[in-house]
């Protein structure tokens, strides 16, 4: 779970709350959009849990959804939905990995954008979360590694998007 707040506080240091529950927590980033004749406002909801399973391994899942509302003239929009990007889970875990030390690497912004135009996505869109024009951590060094594990106290891992998301 440190791993995890690790990342998502890397990506907006100000603007994300945590809320732990008993098997995870609730992650909170509030954002404002401002342009000359529109604005948006809302908040990023990330749900983390982690479950034991009868082999012993943990099983840790993520879940993304945004809700706000947009105002354009005289209209106001409220939306509401979940962020089912693949790009936006990929890079979330690549870099629990990183945090973990399982992976060498710490994919940024960048990285994760390459990959994302090289596909035909829209990269605003699918990496929003973590490296949209809101997050204000997208050029921010890593955050430091945890200390791994001896292998024997090391439980094995799966993690996975939450159904639906």
């Amino acid at each position: 779970m440190t791993a995890a707040e690790r990342v998502l506080k890397q990506s907006d240091p100000a603007d994300f709350e945590f809320r732990h529950t008993m098997n995870g927590f609730v992650g909170l980033r509030r954002y404002v959009i401002y342009v000359v004749l529109a604005s948006s406002q809302g908040r990023e909801k990330w749900e983390f849990a982690v479950e034991a399973e009868a082999s012993g391994a943990l099983r840790a899942s993520i879940s993304v959804s945004e809700a706000g509302t947009s105002y354009g003239g005289s209209s106001a929009t409220p939306y509401e939905g979940q962020m089912a990007s693949v790009p936006l889970y990929r890079l979330f875990w690549a870099r629990v990995e990183y945090v973990l030390a399982r992976r060498a690497d710490w994919v940024t912004c960048d990285e994760a954008a390459r990959e994302a135009e090289a596909t035909n996505t829209n990269v605003a869109v699918a990496l929003g979360g973590l490296c949209g024009p809101t997050s204000d951590g997208r050029l921010a060094p890593p955050p430091p590694r945890l200390d791994p594990l001896p292998p024997s106290a090391a439980p094995s891992a799966v993690h996975r998007r939450r159904p639906g998301a």
